[in-house]
């Protein structure tokens, strides 16, 4: 088995199509022994050295504010972007450089590489529905965490101490590491108090609804027949919820 020899800032081969490519630190060139700077692409099921390749000379090219202490500039991230089935590899320099899996050609990246990130605006304001003592709000993070949540929450303020009395996750907003957090955000565009003050209808920036019943705290997702509805008038709020509970007890067999 060619296995990649870990360097100091722990860079992970990236396997795509059967193929694992990884840094290498074989004497490619007897002058130099140790040199970095090399790919190589290892068929992991055979586990044999499919080409390896010299991505950069490490004293090319090199601007003296980014000159390394180290011996040899050593790969400190790679990426696949599989859009243009290119490798994305930075060294300790700061040097970026792509390479094409396919034809093994590299090319320095450029500015045009790296368009500026779209951040997406604040989150809509959702007034809060105060009732009983308490105040049914969203809660919105300054910070969102990469395994999921917080922002399908909802908080229980106890009017009395301005403090939470409990928290329920509504909904679970999966995060991808690879992406910027803040354009995965999924936060509430909308919270409206059913007629009979038992539930409350919850809908988000995706489109999805949810009846949260306030005595269990319990959420329920709704089908799009179910949800499907702009409530005008009384009598049409209350044939509605009577028609969404008839649907929850056939669905989950309980009133």
């Amino acid at each position: 088995m060619i296995e990649a020899r870990p360097n100091r800032h722990n860079v992970h081969p990236i396997e795509f199509e059967g193929i694992r490519y990884q840094p290498s630190y074989e004497n490619f060139m007897p002058e130099r022994p140790g040199a970095t700077g090399f790919l190589e692409a290892i068929d992991v099921k055979t586990e044999t050295r499919l080409w390896y390749k010299k991505i950069y000379d490490y004293r090319a090219n090199i601007k003296p504010e980014f000159r390394t202490t180290a011996p040899e500039s050593e790969f400190l991230r790679m990426k696949l972007r599989p859009e243009t089935r290119e490798l994305l590899i930075e060294n300790e320099a700061r040097g970026k450089y792509f390479i094409n899996i396919d034809t093994q050609e590299i090319r320095e990246a450029t500015a045009a590489d790296f368009p500026p990130k779209i951040k997406r605006g604040p989150p809509p304001e959702v007034p809060p529905i105060e009732l009983n003592g308490f105040l049914y709000v969203q809660h919105i993070s300054n910070r969102i965490g990469r395994l999921g949540g917080p922002c399908g929450e909802l908080w229980g303020i106890d009017l009395k101490t301005g403090q939470p009395d409990w928290k329920e996750l509504i909904y679970k907003v999966p995060f991808n590491g690879e992406i910027d957090d803040d354009t995965q955000e999924c936060y509430f565009t909308r919270m409206v108090l059913l007629p009979g003050e038992k539930d409350i209808l919850i809908e988000n920036e995706a489109g999805d609804k949810y009846l949260f019943n306030i005595k269990r705290r319990e959420t329920r997702p709704l089908t799009v027949a179910e949800a499907d509805y702009q409530p005008e008038s009384e009598p049409d709020k209350i044939s509605i919820l009577l028609r969404i509970k008839a649907a929850l007890r056939v669905i989950f067999g309980r009133g």
